[in-house]
């Protein structure tokens, strides 16, 4: 059976203490090999798993990729700001052709989706300003028109910080989330009027 799974904010090969040792490891290598683990332990051939962007950090990009070969199924990216190809980087587009043959399956700042009868978004980030007090990123977030929505970027252990945000997120997770894990969230929502 086909399964579908969402993860986000790996940053594999990222060098700061600040990012591994709050996951619990004692180096960046045994981080990524931790958190690798996690993902291909559950990924199938015929499954798709959907990256919500920060795979890694601007300077260990082409580890990420490696990673992510490495691992079977069809493969999403939702682009996040540590990404080589994100929308801020002048130079992304000198990256775009490596990421595109790792991420066969599509490449997006983010996506409008319907599961349960119900749509959402995802994003790489949440809904400003939930985040930050400091404005980062605005040009690349999503209005909150109302609809749910799942992202990444956080790195929060809380998978629902705010009323409508579902995170899937390494830090709260520490695994792929499950299609139906999100459906089952978003059957506990009120169904909304969606304006088209």
């Amino acid at each position: 059976m086909t399964e579908i799974w969402r993860t986000s904010d790996t940053h594999f090969g990222h060098g700061l203490e600040a990012i591994w040792g709050a996951r619990g490891f004692h180096s960046v290598g045994e981080h990524d090999a931790a958190v690798f683990e996690s993902i291909a332990s559950v990924v199938k051939a015929s499954d798709k798993i959907i990256h919500f962007g920060d795979l890694a950090i601007e300077g260990t990009w082409e580890l990420g990729l490696d990673y992510w070969r490495a691992l079977p199924g069809k493969k999403v990216l939702i682009i996040g700001n540590h990404d080589r190809i994100f929308g801020n980087k002048r130079d992304r587009d000198a990256f775009f052709a490596a990421y595109a043959e790792v991420f066969t399956s599509g490449i997006y700042s983010f996506t409008r989706e319907r599961l349960a009868g119900r749509s959402f978004i995802q994003s790489h980030f949440p809904y400003w300003p939930n985040d930050r007090v400091v404005a980062r990123h605005e040009a690349f977030r999503q209005i909150n028109t109302g609809l749910p929505i799942v992202h990444g970027h956080t790195h929060s252990t809380d998978v629902h910080e705010w009323p409508g945000h579902f995170g899937v997120g390494w830090d709260a997770w520490r695994r792929p989330v499950a299609q139906g894990e999100l459906i089952s969230w978003l059957e506990t929502l009120p169904a909304i009027k969606e304006v088209r």
